[in-house]
């Protein structure tokens, strides 16, 4: 007895809507793809160690929103939409390559860590008015371990505020290209068959 599975009746409209926007994926102009292009480029957040998992995740949840928010707008709202989600878009990803160079440091060969927001007593006098953002100088002098000049609270700061910089660039990316295929999926914005007169 062969077993057949059948797609819920809800979940048709979203499968069709996720296959147009994976199709735009597989156009190489899509979330997933930057996520990659970016790891190589050594831009991604140094923490946690799973961050294109987390990534990821992140990008479908915001997908499953766009979804259920984008489906039924109407063209103007859904432009508007799109506008607003590419602001946010331009300020977060500003926002988080000022983050990483002020907060990001290279601890090895393949090695990054992040930098705290508060130095520790124990830092040498001759480093203490460069607080937070020490020299490279300092780091090398205590071997590249951010514990040893950072308080541990502020460098979980400094890695929460990248990560959630991080997440917010890509959320909106996600909504720009999801909120475009969701109103491409509209029967009203497919052209309409000219009337022979």
């Amino acid at each position: 007895m062969t077993e057949s599975h059948e797609v819920p009746v809800g979940m048709g409209p979203f499968r069709n809507f996720l296959g147009r926007f994976l199709f735009l994926v597989g156009a190489g102009t899509a979330a997933t793809a930057l996520v990659l292009v970016s790891w190589l480029l050594k831009i991604s957040p140094p923490w946690p160690t799973g961050i294109l998992e987390v990534t990821a995740i992140a990008q479908l949840v915001a997908l499953v929103l766009v979804y259920q928010t984008s489906t039924k707008l109407p063209a103007s709202r859904a432009t508007r939409k799109m506008i607003v989600s590419v602001v946010i878009l331009c300020v977060a990803f500003a926002l988080y390559m000022a983050l990483f160079s002020l907060l990001v440091f290279k601890a090895g060969s393949d090695l990054w860590e992040v930098k705290g927001l508060q130095c520790l007593p124990t830092v040498p006098a001759e480093y203490v008015g460069q607080c937070p953002f020490l020299s490279d100088k300092a780091l090398a002098d205590a071997d590249y371990n951010a514990e040893m000049l950072w308080s541990a609270w502020s460098i979980m700061i400094s890695r929460v505020c990248l990560l959630v910089v991080w997440l917010t660039s890509f959320g909106a990316l996600v909504t720009v290209l999801g909120t475009f295929v969701a109103r491409m999926s509209r029967p009203d914005a497919k052209p309409r068959a000219k009337v022979a007169s």
